[in-house]
């Protein structure tokens, strides 16, 4: 399985953490589960996170590890309305991304 990385809101995350990733539709490569294989890029579509710590205010984004399956990510048969050259990794089903990590 491929390493990538998953931006969203906290208030999805806890919801992907606690069920799965949804099947997301009418975004801009096709109907599925979005990822990157570069933080920067899953980092733009994730949410500023303000926590109060011991250490003062503290700013972070809210991104997930997660790890994809090769078998379905960009399969064209498998993704409705898939574009091809995209810069993402897109898979149909929650079975097919695993998050791992909080970052």
């Amino acid at each position: 399985w491929y390493r990538a990385y998953h931006g969203t809101s906290r208030e999805a995350g806890a919801k992907i953490f606690s069920t799965e990733f949804k099947m997301g539709s009418g975004v801009a490569f096709g109907d599925g589960i979005y990822s990157s294989p570069h933080i920067n890029t899953a980092q733009g579509y994730s949410r500023q996170i303000t926590i109060q710590t011991k250490q003062g205010t503290k700013r972070f984004h809210f991104v997930f590890q997660v790890a994809v399956n090769p078998a379905t990510m960009n399969n064209a048969s498998l993704i409705p309305k898939y574009k091809q050259n995209n810069p993402h990794y897109i898979v149909p089903s929650g079975e097919d991304i695993r998050p791992y990590g909080i970052l």
